[in-house]
Order: C-alpha cells, then structure tokens, then sequence
C-alpha cells in the first residue's frame, strides 16, 4: 500500500494521494498512514486505485497495468539479490516460485504471494500462470510488462484468459520472443 501510494505521489503528486485517500478514507483500516514494508488488506489497495481510477476517467485495470510496470522496476531494485544471476527473462520466470517466492516466504513469514508458474516453450515463447486469492490479474500484468521491459525485450505480454477456481483467480498469460535491445535494468 505505502509502495502504491508512494508511486502514486511521485507519478502524480501528493495533493493526488491526499484526494484518492480522502475519496476512500472510511474504506481504509489505517485512515490512510501507510508504510512501505505494512501488510494491508487487498481491499484497500483496490479503494485507492478505484479512486485514482475515477479520478483519471481510467478503469481499474489500467492503473494496475502501470503500476505493475513501474513496481516491477522498485521490486527488482529493492531486492537485487532476489534477481542477481538471472540473466535472461526465462530464468527469472521460471525462478519466482522456486527462488524469488521462497525468499519472501522466508523473509516474511506471514507472506502469502502468489504462485506464479512459467512454461518455456521449443519456439522460445513463454506461458505463465498466475493464481491468487487477491484478484489482482492486472497487476500481475503490469508486472510481467515490466519484467519483460527490464530484459530489454519488446515481446507484448497478452492476458489468454482468466478463471475462478476454489476462490482463487487464474489467469494464463503469453510471452513471445521479441528482440533484446539491451542489458537487463
């Protein structure tokens, strides 16, 4: 949440985090005080993106989508061990739940992030599942966007479809195999 608003003051402004905080601060279990290493409920995150998505004439989606890409960047600068020696996106999708999930899961021990399976197949695309409670298919968007970006590839990611199992969503996303432009960011 703190990550959320703290994007959303250096993207938008303070005064836009004062007005997406005020438009849901009845949502809010904390009235807003939010810190960047706090669990808060997934709710709340959705309220505040609700707002600024309101606010934007944007959807839900949308907002996730960018944040996802530009949280990306943050996670993997503020976890560079986490990442260190993948070299290439294949290795870092097929390492998040085996290595980068793991590490959460012990660094946090109340952690519950998703899982997040990737596939590599023979022509070099990638098929990557993502299951959770929270719902968050659009960030996890977002997020695979900006992985891809980070490799210097200029593959489009592509949503195949979504469901609900057992309470949980699952989404299928594809990667193809773009060109590298440059050095892993």
């Amino acid at each position: 949440m703190g990550s959320f608003t703290g994007w959303v003051e250096q993207t938008r402004g303070l005064m836009a985090v004062d007005e997406i905080i005020g438009d849901t601060r009845d949502e809010l279990s904390t009235g807003g005080a939010y810190t960047v290493v706090g669990d808060y409920p997934t709710a709340e995150f959705v309220a505040l993106v609700d707002a600024l998505a309101r606010r934007e004439g944007r959807t839900r989606a949308e907002i996730m989508r960018e944040f996802g890409r530009d949280a990306y960047r943050a996670l993997a600068g503020l976890h560079p061990a986490m990442v260190a020696g993948m070299t290439e996106l294949p290795q870092l999708l097929l390492g998040i739940e085996n290595v980068i999930h793991r590490d959460v899961r012990k660094l946090y021990s109340d952690s519950q992030p998703p899982e997040v399976r990737a596939m590599v197949g023979v022509d070099g695309g990638i098929e990557v599942t993502y299951r959770s409670h929270r719902h968050l298919t659009p960030l996890c968007h977002g997020l695979l966007e900006g992985a891809v970006a980070s490799y210097g590839l200029s593959d489009a990611v592509e949503l195949l479809g979504e469901d609900r199992e057992e309470g949980q969503t699952v989404a299928h996303f594809a990667i193809g195999g773009g060109t590298r432009d440059r050095q892993p960011t």
